[in-house]
């Protein structure tokens, strides 16, 4: 029997034994399109017209998209057809059994294209993620190197160079001055005696008299059978003014920095000259014996 493509109308010849009396699915060769041949139909269509039978197996031979199937090949499209025919039946059972999951495969493909744009949307996001990741990087690095290479102009131009120049001059002239302040605190002070406050108040010591005590001794000696303390010392004038000496005040302490005993003695000589040196002499009975120190001062002067 003779079997027709209704998509592409090319004519295959087959055996009925093929077919079978209830119809068989079929695949075109050409177009492969499916579709059900039934000897039925094939009859109805031979009484209607033996002619056209006659004339459609003479244009089997005559048409190029004609096919003729040897037996070896009707073998192998008996195959095809069992194949075609146990997927049907396999499928037929997964539709009863899950009804919800008939997808086609149109939509199994859409599905996939749509996994695979999500897949590549994903990827395309993490590229950007780490391409702005690395822009922010280099944008911080950028900042902090333009950053530097302003400073560096700043330092190197001529206004920032002369403040430099400036601040360093500002700061040896205030250690000059401060050197000074303190090493010549005593002539500052004898100048303008107002200062005198603020040095005792910072803890520096100004001798506000113009006089120092130098080379002071003490000496333990036997005058007419008693002991007695010998003191030594030099009173210098620092100044190039006359000064009057005023009272000498000896004062006794022992390790603690306590007084033990404290006298004031009159000086020899009422006045020094600018630089002159003055010998002092004088001695002290009745020592404790925790003392461990003498101290010589210059009693204020009262008016």
């Amino acid at each position: 029997m003779i079997i027709t493509c209704p998509n592409c109308n090319t004519n295959y010849q087959i055996a009925q034994s093929a077919i079978g009396a209830e119809g068989r699915k079929v695949v075109c060769a050409n177009c492969h399109q499916q579709w059900r041949a039934k000897i039925n139909a094939q009859k109805i269509a031979n009484k209607q017209s033996d002619k056209q039978e006659k004339s459609s197996k003479q244009n089997i031979s005559k048409t190029v998209n004609d096919k003729i199937f040897s037996s070896e090949e009707e073998l192998e499209l008996d195959k095809e057809f069992a194949k075609q025919e146990q997927i049907e039946k396999q499928l037929k059972i997964e539709r009863e059994i899950k009804p919800e999951k008939n997808y086609n495969k149109e939509q199994q493909d859409k599905g996939q294209e749509v996994n695979k744009d999500n897949d590549s949307g994903a990827i395309e996001e993490q590229k950007n993620e780490q391409n702005f990741g690395l822009d922010d990087r280099l944008n911080v690095k950028n900042k902090k190197t333009l950053n530097k290479q302003r400073q560096k102009t700043v330092r190197n131009s001529p206004t920032s160079r002369i403040k430099q120049h400036l601040r360093i001059w500002l700061s040896i002239l205030i250690i000059i001055l401060l050197s000074v302040g303190i090493f010549l605190r005593d002539i500052i002070v004898e100048i303008f005696p107002q200062f005198a406050k603020i040095y005792t108040t910072v803890g520096l010591e100004v001798n506000l008299v113009g006089l120092e005590f130098l080379d002071v001794q003490t000496i333990n000696v036997i005058d007419d059978g008693v002991e007695k303390l010998l003191l030594k010392a030099k009173i210098v004038n620092i100044t190039n003014n006359i000064i009057s000496v005023p009272p000498i005040i000896i004062e006794i302490i022992d390790d603690g920095g306590n007084s033990l005993i404290h006298w004031n003695v009159a000086p020899m000589v009422k006045n020094l000259k600018p630089r002159e040196i003055l010998d002092f002499e004088t001695r002290l009975e009745a020592v404790p014996k925790t003392a461990t120190n003498v101290k010589l001062t210059f009693a204020k002067e009262t008016k």
